[in-house]
């Protein structure tokens, strides 16, 4: 999701702690005090790795905290298929609808060349099969 703010970040940890197991891990061990907000979070990461974790139609996703301007979870395009395909789809349109922003299913490290766009305001989602680039 590209354009977010410290906001979205905080709506995001806060909600997703309630709909789905999320896990933070600092320097690779579970931590298990509860981190709701992108600025404890960004306090750790200045001298820590943080990564946060939870688990999707049997998928772990990671998080990152790169920056604020951007949520990344990282979901192989490649692990999205039709066995499992509804809790892929029921997250990402839950991330939008929580943030009020469209979610996208992009290639690793290649923003601009996305498979899915879903967007809980319009309610619309649109898939598009693009080469790797």
């Amino acid at each position: 999701m590209l354009n977010t703010s410290e906001h979205d970040w905080d709506i995001v940890l806060a909600d997703l702690q309630c709909r789905y197991p999320l896990r933070l891990f600092i320097d690779g061990e579970i931590w298990t005090k509860v981190l709701t907000s992108l600025s404890a979070i960004s306090i750790m990461h200045e001298r820590n790795g943080v990564t946060a974790k939870i688990v999707v139609a049997g998928k772990t996703i990671k998080c990152h905290f790169f920056t604020k301007d951007q949520i990344e979870f990282d979901i192989d395009p490649r692990e999205v298929h039709a066995e499992n395909w509804p809790q892929f789809y029921d997250f990402l349109f839950y991330i939008s609808h929580i943030t009020h922003k469209s979610c996208r299913l992009t290639e690793e490290n290649f923003p601009d060349h996305w498979s899915l766009d879903a967007d809980a305001a319009t309610g619309e989602m649109q898939i598009f099969q693009m080469d790797a680039p």
